[in-house]
């Protein structure tokens, strides 16, 4: 599935979800097919540094991350969240996936604006995907309850 996640195209989006049946539910698939249609209504013709096109990375991050058995939840997140900040916004995030969701992306978005292996470092080896989101997600401890201050 990794070796395979590289050369994924937005083409290769319906046969990706379908990859999945084994791994994530009915539900799950509902909610990655949902991420994957707004990426393609809010990615446009836009690349990343690399200059590969934005929908084809955000879907090879999120094959990688779903080989790896990461929670749908953190799959969607990985396809959203390189989109331009208009289709970011907290409140169109959240009418479309719900406040969890919005906030993992809006985490997930601020780690890939960060410069530098410094903020990397400090999730980087933490070994599962709650570790990761609690990071991401900074404002909630890992048993999901706001951390004070």
């Amino acid at each position: 599935m990794v070796a395979h996640a590289l050369t994924l195209t937005s083409n290769d989006a319906e046969s990706w979800l379908a990859s999945l049946e084994e791994a994530y539910s009915e539900a799950q698939r509902e909610l990655l097919r949902q991420a994957l249609a707004w990426l393609a209504d809010h990615a446009a013709d836009a690349v990343v540094d690399t200059g590969t096109d934005l929908a084809e990375h955000s879907l090879g991050t999120a094959a990688i991350l779903a080989g790896m058995r990461f929670d749908a939840e953190t799959v969607a997140a990985a396809l959203l969240c390189g989109l331009p900040d208009a289709a970011l916004t907290r409140d169109k995030l959240t009418k479309a996936f719900g406040a969890h969701l919005a906030a993992l992306v809006e985490g997930a978005a601020k780690l890939t604006r960060m410069e530098g292996e410094n903020g990397f470092q400090s999730i980087h080896g933490a070994g599962d995907s709650q570790k990761i989101r609690a990071a991401v997600c900074g404002e909630r401890d890992q048993t999901g309850r706001e951390r004070d201050g």
